[in-house]
């Protein structure tokens, strides 16, 4: 997570799986697994009085 202030102002940025590799979650038995999660990028701007 980035995150920038100024004045009353806050951005932040996040991101999981940046370069958006492949991989199991985990598995349950020999014959059930869960994929990973895709390539997440998250903004968020907020402004406080």
């Amino acid at each position: 997570m980035a995150r920038y202030d100024i004045d009353n102002w806050r951005f932040s940025i996040n991101a999981s799986n940046l370069f958006d590799k492949h991989y199991v979650a985990g598995c349950f038995d020999l014959v059930q697994c869960n994929a990973g999660r895709v390539r997440t990028v998250l903004g968020r701007v907020s402004y406080r009085w």
